[in-house]
């Protein structure tokens, strides 16, 4: 499987402070994108520590042999949010998308209203759901994608 990857963000016309953060580790073959709440105190730390605990999960349990991804990804969020409020504070919070390859195979997740795109040709596919009031209206066919 042949992987290019590009990470680029952009602080928009809306806010004064860019809180995107990405991680690209291409040694483990794992995508990292959080975005901090920016209504929310510290969103750019916030994302900052999201990739930066989920990175240093994956690689301390890749070295020490655990190769299944969906326990590394759940794992390593569950992680990240045990320490989130110690290391960052109550009053802050991030989505993230996380993404590991293995073989042919996308493992994907998140959190928050991010969510995870699959591009093939030029069909867009979304592949996760948005954990917001309009992710839950469209699951329950109240409104449309």
């Amino acid at each position: 499987m042949q992987v290019k990857s590009f990470a680029l963000t952009d602080i928009g016309h809306v806010r004064k402070e860019n809180q995107d953060n990405y991680l690209i580790n291409e040694d483990l073959l794992l995508y990292v994108v959080a975005d901090g709440m920016g209504g929310m105190k510290k969103g750019g730390a916030a994302a900052q520590y999201a990739v930066n605990a989920v990175n240093e999960y994956v690689l301390r349990k890749s070295a020490e042999g655990q190769k299944n991804p969906e326990e590394l990804i759940t794992q390593a969020l569950e992680a990240a949010g045990a320490g989130f409020s110690e290391a960052v504070g109550d009053d802050s919070g991030s989505t993230i998308v996380v993404a590991i390859l293995t073989g042919n195979q996308a493992v994907v997740a998140n959190l928050g209203d991010s969510p995870a795109y699959l591009l093939r040709g030029d069909e867009l596919s979304l592949l996760t759901r948005e954990h917001n009031l309009a992710g839950l209206l469209v699951e329950e066919g109240r409104l449309d994608p």
